[in-house]
């Protein structure tokens, strides 16, 4: 409705989630943009595609107007607050027994950069942004000193659900995102954006844990 309104827009940024995808045993190892998600969809993954959508919608109502569509992997660092970041930081962290997912970061402070890139070289299209890298969630925790608690299927959901009480609430693509993993493409971010991300998934996780190791990586 604003780009409607007002003929001085030129670009739009949206804020997504690689979430987009889902987490599943059918999923591809490595996940393009132009990845079909396999599975059941949570709720969250449907606002998402949903909100795709209308953003298409409007592109082709809007030829002259340039669209990036940023597709974060989970966002990292000490001032962020999401759900992955409290599961993480908990003393003892509930495991499912027998996995160890493949997991992947942006760090904030790439998150805020490339943000700013896109506002200077705007490019229309859809790109994956995440740091370089993978990380399995057992050298997470043991980065964390964190002790991991495994957990057979029921009692890890059971556990799960139960961390509302410490105000750790998990969603259900969250969930999934720890039980199969998730690890996004980067090569569109680098050779169509032009943005290099200056922390690696690994730093991402010594910035949170260990601050002041994290320059010596």
């Amino acid at each position: 409705g604003a780009i409607e309104r007002l003929g001085t827009v030129q670009s739009v940024i949206v804020r997504s989630d690689a979430a987009i995808y889902g987490a599943g045993p059918r999923n591809p190892s490595l996940l393009k943009e132009e990845t079909r998600p396999q599975g059941k969809r949570s709720r969250y993954q449907r606002d998402l595609q949903e909100m795709e959508r209308f953003v298409a919608e409007v592109r082709d109502r809007h030829p002259g107007v340039t669209f990036t569509t940023l597709r974060f992997a989970s966002i990292f660092g000490p001032n962020v607050g999401n759900a992955l970041s409290r599961y993480l930081t908990l003393p003892v962290v509930p495991t499912l027994m027998g996995f160890d997912p493949r997991l992947q970061f942006t760090d904030e402070r790439d998150a805020v950069s490339v943000l700013e890139h896109v506002l200077d070289a705007p490019r229309d299209g859809t790109f994956n942004v995440a740091g370089d890298g993978q990380i399995y969630l057992s050298r997470v925790l043991r980065l964390g000193r964190r002790v991991p608690q495994p957990l057979p299927g029921r009692l890890f959901d059971s556990a799960l659900r139960n961390l509302s009480r410490v105000n750790v609430s998990v969603p259900g693509h969250i969930a999934g995102q720890l039980k199969h993993g998730r690890v996004i493409d980067t090569t569109r971010m680098r050779s169509e954006l032009g943005f290099e991300p200056a922390h690696t998934c690994r730093q991402s996780v010594l910035n949170i844990y260990h601050p002041s190791a994290e320059v010596s990586t």
